[in-house]
């Protein structure tokens, strides 16, 4: 495009040279301002292009001063077409919480109408954008402005949809929370109807124990059902409160109308003398006491009260009463002294109140018969003739519980003198027989067994049968068995304890009973058993032929430790016939020293800070060396050792030591005291009782 060129019109001829050369140069002139159109000699505008209202077409971009204005366009109108769908899905979005969500329409509103504005600004930057595609530079920039103008409203309507989300879920939790109001009104309202329920029900049973007034007797309830035992009514005939008692009617309540009052005093009675009468007080009651005889008074000791008026006697001071020296009518009046012989044909129910002072040597011709009942309390300076020291006392419970057979309780204390194993822990290692404890010694253990658990801590079980204990009882006696083997015997030591050996006998002196192979076995937990030993073979010849006793054989086994022992018969030497076992027992070692005896908890009211032990005991040996004594007051916890001091020799042989005041203050605090008494020395021989006390 080049801007017109002025010619110089030539009207005829060739004119001159110079008009020629000019109209060339001005031709020149105007294609060097020619636009290049295949751009190989491109020049540069020295002016605004003005395209006069006409469109540029064609043109595949609009670079001005490097910035393609044309790409920015196309940019800027995909950006307004997305903002415009973002815009029309939020509108739908808004559209759609509107619908859900009725409480939160108008802000649902709200939001699509900012939506729908956004769509309108963003289908409003594409027109622009459009035009600004067929306009020059200052129309693309604007087309920009338009384009960010249109992201900033699709955020705004990105941020509506966010909004009406929310509203939706605000909404949603209203719809719950109305829900949940729902179902708190509908248990309230079934608590209510419970309670309404309740009420009525209590009304009714109210209804049918107070039945309000009535004429006579009814015989069914208000509601026409059965009496209830307790109900009541008011008899409107008679006006009285009456009570049903399950069969009949009765009164409430007694009148007291005619009745003594306490406060009276009898000042109510309707007839003084009758009554007087009637209790038998015949006139001394209303003798004045001047008129009753006395040592002084002579001549009115014929008046004094005389046997027959005992009845009257109740008030009248014994200094009122005649004596013998008062005359013959005197004679026969109750005396204010006497003595037993006197006292004939009376009753029980005439002698009341308490007995005077009597001098024990006035007690003579007494029998047993006429002794009955407890004696009175007496302290101890009454007990004259019995030694008052304290190991005489104790000696004395010794000797008591011996009798009694059981532990007796003194006061802050106990002696035992172990004829039971209740009150001490059990020790498989000590041997309790008859009253006394010693260490176990090599010898069958048990054998003194009584029944199935006895004595302590023993216990004997069969596989066969329920009498296992005969076994262990040391007497000879057997315990049944079975033909049908395998069978076991067993035996529960209370402890683990160690053995080297054992015994079994059998019974063929009366019948062809023993046993031809077994195994002996040892358990810790008595289900899971390790055999020690095994025999088999074992002929009617092989039992005949032991020493020193035929039929009672031992064997030596390696030294094992268990709690439970037990004999697994898997072979009989008599075909069909019952094996019977004859003192089975386990054949121990002595027990290892020292050894420990140690008794229960006895509770206290408060925290002991001394205590007194005593310990009976047989044999030669050193005090505090081979015998030891403890004391502990935390339950077994702590133990201070007592310093025993030999008393006495009793008369049986046995010797009594005792620690009078073992301090046990620096042990832990506590009120379950208990003794231990340790045998330390083989030269002991047995304890045959304790005692502890505390204070």
């Amino acid at each position: 495009m080049a801007k017109k060129p002025t010619l110089s019109t030539i009207a005829s001829g060739y004119a001159s040279n110079t008009t020629l050369n000019s109209n060339f140069e001005a031709l020149r002139n105007a294609f060097d301002n020619t636009l290049s159109l295949d751009g190989s000699t491109p020049n540069a505008m020295g002016a605004d292009l003005d395209l006069n209202g006409n469109n540029l077409i064609g043109a595949t971009g609009l670079t001005v001063n490097g910035t393609d204005y044309l790409a920015d366009v196309t940019a800027a109108k995909a950006a307004a077409l997305a903002a415009q769908a973002a815009a029309e899905l939020a509108e739908t979005n808004a559209e759609t919480s509107e619908t859900n969500a009725s409480s939160s329409q108008t802000a649902s509103a709200s939001s699509a109408t900012a939506a729908s504005s956004s769509a309108t600004a963003a289908q409003t930057a594409e027109t622009n954008a459009e035009l600004a595609e067929t306009g020059v530079a200052a129309s693309a920039a604007t087309a920009t402005t338009k384009a960010n103008t249109a992201t900033t409203k699709a955020s705004e309507a990105s941020a509506s949809a966010t909004n009406a989300a929310t509203s939706e879920s605000n909404a949603a939790t209203s719809a719950t929370s109305s829900a949940s109001s729902a179902t708190a009104s509908e248990t309230a309202k079934t608590a209510s109807e419970a309670a309404k329920d309740a009420a009525l029900a209590a009304l009714d049973s109210f209804d049918d124990r107070y039945l309000g007034q009535k004429a006579a007797n009814p015989a069914l309830d208000n509601d026409g059902n059965a009496l209830v035992a307790g109900a009541l009514y008011f008899n409107t005939t008679d006006d009285t409160m009456k009570v049903y008692d399950g069969s009949v009617w009765l009164a409430a309540y007694a009148s007291l109308s005619g009745a003594l009052i306490a406060a009276s005093n009898l000042s109510d009675v309707t007839d003084v003398a009758a009554s007087r009468t009637n209790l038998g007080l015949g006139t001394a009651a209303t003798t004045a006491s001047s008129a009753y005889a006395t040592a002084a008074q002579g001549t009115l000791a014929a008046s004094a009260t005389q046997p027959a008026d005992l009845g009257t006697a109740a008030a009248t001071a014994a200094t009122d009463y005649a004596t013998a020296a008062q005359g013959a009518t005197a004679d026969s009046a109750l005396q204010p002294t006497g003595n037993g012989s006197g006292l004939t044909s009376l009753t029980s129910a005439n002698l009341v109140g308490a007995l005077p002072a009597i001098a024990g040597s006035s007690l003579t011709s007494l029998t047993s018969a006429n002794l009955t009942g407890a004696l009175p309390a007496i302290d101890g300076s009454s007990l004259t003739g019995i030694p008052n020291s304290s190991k005489d006392v104790a000696i004395l419970f010794l000797r008591a519980t011996e009798t009694a057979a059981k532990r007796l309780n003194m006061v802050d204390g106990i002696v035992d003198s172990f004829k039971t194993t209740t009150d001490v822990i059990a020790n498989a290692d000590l041997t309790f027989s008859s009253g006394t404890v010693s260490t176990r010694s090599g010898a069958v253990s048990p054998n003194n067994m009584t029944n199935n658990t006895s004595p302590a801590p023993y216990v004997a079980s069969s596989s066969y049968g329920s009498d296992a204990w005969k076994a262990f009882d040391g007497s000879g006696t057997f315990a049944a068995g079975s033909s049908s083997l395998p069978w076991t015997v067993t035996v529960d030591m209370g402890a683990a304890v160690t053995t080297t050996q054992y015994t079994v006998g059998c019974q063929l002196s009366t019948s062809n009973y023993y046993w031809k192979a077994w195994t002996f076995q040892g358990s810790n937990n008595g289900t899971t058993f390790t055999t020690i030993n095994s025999q088999s073979g074992k002929t009617a010849a092989f039992w005949t032929g032991q020493t020193p006793t035929a039929q009672l054989a031992t064997f030596t086994v390696a030294s094992s430790t268990y709690r439970y022992y037990r004999w697994n018969v898997t072979q009989l030497g008599a075909s069909g016939l019952q094996a019977i076992v004859g003192t089975l027992g386990v054949l121990l070692a002595d027990a290892t020293l020292p050894q420990s005896m140690e008794s229960v908890s006895f509770s206290t009211a408060t925290a002991p800070t001394t205590a007194r032990l005593g310990v009976q005991a047989t044999g030669t040996f050193t005090v505090n060396t081979d015998l030891k004594g403890y004391v502990s007051r935390d339950g077994g916890v702590t133990f201070t050792q007592a310093t025993l001091v030999h008393v006495e020799t009793l008369e049986d042989g046995t010797h009594y030591f005792e620690d009078t005041a073992t301090d046990v203050s620096s042990q832990p605090t506590g009120t379950d005291m208990r003794y231990k008494i340790e045998f330390a020395g083989a030269a002991l021989t047995s304890v045959d009782a304790a005692l502890l006390q505390w204070s």
